[in-house]
């Protein structure tokens, strides 16, 4: 990737008071960070995820096993490529609620915050097999590396 131009990206002004919340650490999370800093975004970007991994690649789970079996190989970006972005990534963060009325995101710990705009990138269920057999010990979809 000799030609590969790094987008320019924004950063962070500690005097524009927006919040933007993304609620789900997968890739659209992820892409849906990128793309605010890139268009010049400078609020504060708060992107989170129940996960106790960093936002990964949930496909490479059933394509590359062995991959998955090292959660930190999955990684979309690194904690650095957050930090440098001013993107700030809360793991292990349930939502509770969300009240689009008075722009309050509950999370399950009790804690508020308020924001401006949000983002729900919380992605599918995966589908039980629907086959006999799909529902035997040992028979289960994939939906985190442990």
């Amino acid at each position: 990737m000799e030609d590969f131009v790094a987008p320019t990206m924004a950063r962070r002004d500690c005097e524009d008071p927006r919040v933007f919340v993304i609620v789900g650490g997968g890739a659209a999370g992820v892409a849906a960070s990128d793309a605010l800093r890139q268009e010049g975004y400078t609020g504060r970007i708060l992107l989170l995820t129940e996960e106790s991994h960093l936002p990964y690649d949930r496909p490479v789970l059933s394509k590359n096993f062995v991959k998955a079996s090292d959660p930190g190989s999955l990684a979309l970006r690194e904690a650095s490529y957050f930090e440098e972005h001013d993107i700030e990534v809360r793991l292990g963060a349930r939502v509770a609620s969300l009240d689009a009325a008075t722009r309050v995101l509950s999370l399950a710990s009790g804690e508020q915050i308020s924001y401006d705009s949000a983002l729900i990138a919380t992605g599918a269920k995966p589908r039980a097999l629907p086959i006999k057999g799909g529902d035997l010990p040992g028979v289960m979809g994939l939906r985190t590396p442990e």
